[in-house]
């Protein structure tokens, strides 16, 4: 079949052969990796115990999600938000046959502590997974951006806007989840319904228990995000 230039099949036919030398050249630079290669190439995700690996599909690290004319707070914010859907799963009941003794005893107790803290509201197992994964990757993802800045030096503030890179790192961790409420909006929060109440609690209560989160706001000890009942991970 001849395709004439410029054609929507011929851009697309571009596109596929630039798809596919973009491949070519990655299995030519990874013959020594070709699991790697092979776990990102084919979008497979989540956890892997035989080599302790978290894989992530390479389709969520293009601009939409990481993009390189952002500051890097935003970005590693971003990132440690997909990091931790994919964290869960080491938190998985069979994952967590493969772990030594003492640290399934050490989740349980953390798995705990979750469900303490939540009081009266009705949770499954997948929602106090979520919750510890989410703050597990917001610690890992600060960690590395605190890495970045040890080596780039401190990124500039946003114009208009007075928060530290540091905030703006853990507001970007968290951004997804805001939305407008009111009676203008389409979303009406109702604090007294254990559906509201678990969707806040599990936005505020990961962030809340890391420490640095903590300095990095210079919350008060009255303040609402730092409860006496900590929970953290590490």
């Amino acid at each position: 079949v001849d395709v004439e230039n410029g054609t929507f099949f011929d851009l697309l036919a571009r596109a596929k052969r630039n798809l596919k030398a973009s491949e070519y050249r990655l299995v030519k630079k990874s013959e020594d990796n070709l699991p790697v290669l092979y776990y990102t190439l084919a979008n497979n995700e989540g956890y892997r115990y035989s080599d302790n690996t978290i894989y992530v599909p390479v389709d969520r690290t293009r601009n939409m999600v990481y993009d390189e004319s952002r500051p890097e707070y935003i970005n590693y914010g971003i990132m440690g938000t997909i990091f931790g859907t994919y964290a869960r799963e080491l938190l998985c009941v069979k994952c967590l046959e493969n772990y030594s003794a003492k640290d399934g005893e050490l989740v349980d107790i953390k798995r705990e502590c979750v469900r303490k803290r939540w009081g009266s509201i009705e949770i499954e197992d997948w929602d106090v997974n979520e919750v510890l994964a989410t703050n597990v990757a917001q610690q890992v993802a600060y960690e590395a951006y605190q890495k970045y800045v040890e080596t780039n030096g401190e990124e500039q503030r946003l114009m208009s806007v007075d928060y530290t890179p540091n905030q703006l790192f853990w507001i970007s961790t968290v951004v997804r989840h805001c939305r407008p409420i009111g009676p203008a909006d389409y979303w009406e929060v109702d604090y007294d319904k254990d559906m509201d109440k678990k969707s806040v609690y599990k936005v505020n209560n990961p962030i809340s228990w890391n420490h640095k989160f903590l300095e990095d706001f210079k919350c008060s000890e009255t303040s609402r995000m730092k409860p006496a009942d900590n929970c953290k991970v590490f």
